[in-house]
């Protein structure tokens, strides 16, 4: 990406990935500009020192270049390398002074490290908790969106003022296993592959009106002196129906594949996995693929493992859910709100404008009317679809920021004041609430400033610009 797609001057919104997260990120961003055009992808150039340090540079022109910008981070995090590089430029994007930060972490490894079972054991979830907490909250702080959380635990553990969101993918997985030809069968039950999960094994049988089967892995099936003859290794009824197992993550594949031959062992007629994320390597996603006890896995596309060559090939057992959707979603209640207010002012302005100049063959008016027209017919398909309390008019504006934006070469604002008295300019500000001040047109940076006092205004024109002249001050 050209660095001087960055423009300093808009409130352009810039995303930063990691090579995993790479193919991710691009659906993110389709997903997006749907309702947010112009999002620019930055660059991190990274390379290694003879030593093995890592040198890591966001590749901008000058510090200031990302003053007052809103950033999305979107990292899954497996290896501690990778975390250390999260740190780092999440670190440094508040240092720079970016004005909102989204952290999206599709998959966090790590969380599986929750619990002191053996003296000494590192509680992995709880110091990257700390690390997390410890970020800069500068401007208008870090929201982090994580996905499926292996353990709840890592939430308990986030301190500071930070927003913290766990997305699931319960309805997207669901949708998934009906648009699947025959995968929900007439006489089908679901299972937890071990005891872990079996409270959300729960709900999607309460879903869909179906019976609860739970598996023991081996370990959990030995007493204690290792007789494991006592123990079933499967707590309900199974024979002659189709199971489908759902797991929160596929790892070493041990777990699924006991639970499946179990399963069958036990009557099953057929067994298929449904898992949030599939992080695991080549080697296991072969394993899987060649079970003959399970017949297909549904999964997200959180994890690099679901891009692997097996998970593609012809005759695959992997039917992968692309979760991009979701993250964009998420992303979009949290943008949309700091962009409303500009929408408007850009809009106001320019409605002003065409409205005092009612000739027609002024190109700059002309201009701005075209704006005003694809503000007015632009195809409303944001994720507010469904959200009665909006009305498509907001739903546009809150399009027409980028637009407007993209449309500055052809307009230039100006803005002049007469000084206030003296009375005035010892008073406190106003408060002008949601609407923008008369004499204060829109720039990224005028949402920051201490509104001038209200004024009274004429929009003229001329040959050179698009001028809104404040001729009156009114107290």
């Amino acid at each position: 990406m050209q660095l001087d797609t960055i423009d300093s001057e808009s409130n352009q919104v810039l995303v930063i990935t990691n090579k995993k997260s790479e193919y991710l990120v691009r659906h993110i961003i389709s997903a997006l500009e749907k309702f947010l055009p112009g999002i620019v992808q930055l660059q991190v150039d990274r390379r290694k020192f003879a030593d093995g340090e890592n040198y890591i540079r966001l590749m901008i022109k000058e510090p200031l270049q990302l003053f007052g910008k809103d950033v999305i981070v979107v990292m899954t995090l497996v290896e501690d390398e990778e975390y250390m590089e999260f740190f780092r430029i999440c670190q440094t994007l508040a240092d720079l002074g970016t004005r909102l930060r989204m952290y999206i972490i599709p998959y966090l490894g790590g969380a599986v490290m929750n619990e002191r079972l053996e003296g000494g054991n590192i509680l992995q979830i709880k110091a990257n908790a700390q690390m997390f907490s410890a970020l800069s909250t500068h401007g208008l702080g870090n929201s982090f969106l994580f996905m499926d959380l292996h353990s709840q635990e890592f939430l308990n553990y986030l301190e500071g003022s930070s927003q913290h969101v766990e997305i699931q993918a319960f309805d997207i997985l669901i949708e998934k296993m009906k648009q699947q030809p025959n995968f929900l069968q007439e006489d089908y039950i679901f299972a937890s592959a071990d005891l872990g999960r079996p409270k959300v094994v729960e709900r999607l049988a309460r879903f869909f009106g179906k019976n609860v089967a739970l598996v023991r892995k081996q370990e959990d099936r030995k007493s204690v002196d290792g007789n494991d003859n006592y123990f079933q290794p499967v707590i309900g009824n199974v024979k002659g129906l189709h199971v489908i197992i759902y797991d929160d993550m596929i790892r070493s594949g041990k777990t699924i594949i006991e639970a499946a031959q179990a399963l069958i062992e036990c009557g099953a007629l057929s067994v298929k996995v449904v898992v949030s994320h599939l992080c695991c390597s080549e080697d296991v996603l072969q394993l899987l693929q060649d079970n003959q006890y399970i017949t297909s896995i549904i999964a997200t596309n959180t994890h690099p493992a679901s891009q692997n060559k097996i998970v593609h090939q012809a005759n695959t057992k992997f039917i992968i859910v692309d979760v991009s959707s979701e993250f964009a979603r998420a992303a979009y209640y949290i943008l949309v709100p700091n962009i409303r207010p500009a929408a408007h002012e850009v809009i106001s302005t320019l409605q002003q404008i065409a409205k005092s100049h009612p000739e027609q063959n002024n190109p700059k008016i002309k201009t701005i009317r075209e704006i005003l027209k694809q503000f007015v017919d632009i195809e409303v398909n944001t994720f507010e679809e469904d959200d009665q309390q909006k009305t498509s008019i907001e739903k546009q504006l809150m399009r027409m920021v980028p637009y407007v934006q993209s449309k500055r070469h052809n307009l230039q604002f100006k803005s002049t004041y007469q000084s206030a008295s003296p009375q005035m300019q010892s008073s406190p500000a106003p408060s002008y609430g949601t609407s923008p001040p008369p004499g204060i047109i829109f720039s990224p940076s005028s949402l920051a400033q201490t509104p001038q006092p209200k004024q009274s205004v004429t929009p003229t024109i001329n040959d050179s610009s698009i001028a809104v002249i404040s001729s009156t001050t009114t107290p």
